[in-house]
């Protein structure tokens, strides 16, 4: 099971806040609250159930009888932060139409066409950061 989860490196995170402060662009951070709670799971896991609430009774030896099947990530879950970070990558590439560094894969860029302008933003599995203009939020 992929466990791992990218995390940008400090050369990129001093690239990208030295071409905001070169165009002398305003950051705009986003702060994804339960993250990894809000991911759907791709593969099949089971955990016990907690503590204080058992469903279906307890067998012979005082455990209880059924176990919980995960629908989305837990906070915790090993896997839970390459799950929330594949499902934020197919968002920002599928439905936000961004394409990811090769480079550095917390990285997304879109260049907009006919005209001379581009949008890059950095991505963690947890909170995102891009350029606006006198606080106008990128659309």
């Amino acid at each position: 099971d992929k466990t791992y989860q990218a995390t940008a490196k400090s050369t990129s995170v001093r690239l990208f806040f030295s071409v905001l402060a070169f165009f002398d662009l305003d950051d705009i951070m986003i702060d994804v609250v339960k993250a990894y709670t809000h991911s759907k799971l791709d593969m099949t896991i089971y955990c016990e159930q907690m503590e204080g609430f058992v469903e279906g009774g307890l067998d012979a030896k005082g455990q209880p009888k059924y176990v919980c099947l995960l629908d989305k990530a837990l906070e915790g879950l090993k896997q839970s932060g390459n799950t929330a970070q594949g499902n934020n990558v197919k968002h920002l590439k599928n439905e936000c139409g961004l394409s990811q560094s090769t480079y550095e894969p917390t990285i997304f860029y879109k260049h907009a066409d006919g005209c001379n302008e581009s949008r890059v933003i950095t991505w963690q599995t947890r909170d995102g950061g891009g350029p606006s203009r006198a606080g106008t939020p990128w659309q």
